[in-house]
């Protein structure tokens, strides 16, 4: 179906407003965190010059800090990699000396730089600029040995597969001259039809053994993937960290007795209120003991902790006075929203 200039034009200032809003949104979010920052930041020193306590949410990785991250870290790349090639089906021995090899090669230089603490003083054998640059050296290397074993890896497939369709090929050619001398056997004596079917035994093709890495050949794509990622890493030449904002609290929001349902007991009323990350607020209908969970999260985004509101309506046919039940617009509770530093980071 044809769409007009002008459905297209509408639908395009739609996604910009869109965007627009998105954006709009964003900032403001960004301008709260920075503002909640200043003021904890002022309250802890006391310095009136706001502007110099907000720090950056970003900064550059020194060399030393990128290759302990890169080769010494257990979450990091060369770490994960080397567990993963260790368990794949679709590894061979091969590949795991490979990188054993590369390890070695270059323990010298890099293992200055492991974690404080893991029998490192902190004083480098080799500058951090020439470390970084050996580091991209050696994953160059690593993923030169992936891309060798995979090349490897396809042509034993292709070998194995050619080897099964010629397995294939001379048994149907044996099962035709089987199936064209079955009236001459018939003939023979059963001594003479012994032999025969003894000789073609001996005769017929073997079907090939697989190697059992084949089996997981589809698998391979995993080994591509880290061959990619190698690659990024090494042509990597500025490695970013994440620098936190201080934990903040969102203004208070009063739970009214008409969010709860129609029958809330006046005993739900709280004095004091809760910082919470999530709550929990069951409904429950006037003439009915079913009741009805809502969960808000808050987009999600909150933190640790929970509360629990629930009005449970009488059981056992017992009724309710209506002088103890709140009013629709009596504050029930005030719930305040922790966000720590994964959601201003966000």
């Amino acid at each position: 179906s044809k769409i007009s200039f002008e459905a297209a034009d509408a639908e395009g200032v739609s996604a910009m407003e869109q965007r627009v809003q998105q954006l709009t949104q964003a900032l403001s979010r960004v301008g709260r965190v920075l503002d909640r920052h200043r003021e904890s930041a002022l309250a802890a020193t006391g310095f009136l010059s706001a502007t110099s306590q907000i720090h950056a949410p970003i900064s550059i990785l020194p060399p030393e800090k990128v290759v302990t991250w890169l080769w010494h870290d257990p979450s990091g790349p060369v770490q994960s990699l080397l567990e993963a090639v260790g368990t794949l089906k679709c590894s061979s021995e091969t590949l795991v000396r490979d990188f054993q090899t590369i390890q070695l090669r270059y323990h010298d230089t890099f293992d200055s730089y492991k974690p404080l603490g893991a029998n490192n003083t902190g004083e480098h054998k080799v500058a951090p600029s020439e470390a970084k640059e050996s580091l991209t050296l050696a994953l160059l290397e690593m993923r030169q040995s992936i891309q060798s074993y995979l090349v490897d890896f396809v042509s034993d497939k292709k070998k194995h597969d050619a080897a099964k369709a010629r397995f294939r090929r001379e048994a149907n050619k044996l099962r035709k001259e089987a199936a064209d001398d079955s009236d001459e056997a018939s003939q023979e004596t059963e001594a003479d039809s012994l032999s025969v079917m003894a000789s073609a035994a001996a005769d017929a093709p073997k079907m090939p053994l697989m190697d059992p890495r084949l089996a997981h050949f589809e698998d391979r794509w995993k080994l591509e993937a880290a061959a990619d990622l190698l690659l990024f890493y090494a042509h990597t030449s500025t490695f970013l960290t994440l620098n936190p904002y201080n934990r903040l609290e969102s203004t208070p929001v009063e739970v009214y007795a008409r969010e709860l349902g129609n029958a809330v007991p006046k005993s739900l009323i709280e004095n004091s209120s809760d910082t919470i990350g999530s709550r929990n607020v069951v409904f429950v209908g006037r003439d009915s003991d079913e009741e009805r969970t809502m969960s808000d999260d808050d987009d999600g985004q909150a933190s640790q902790g929970s509360n629990s509101v629930r009005a449970k309506s009488p059981k056992n046919g017992a009724k309710t006075n209506s002088e103890d039940l709140c009013e629709p617009d009596d504050v029930i509770t005030n719930v305040t929203v922790a966000y720590e530093g994964d959601y201003v980071l966000a």
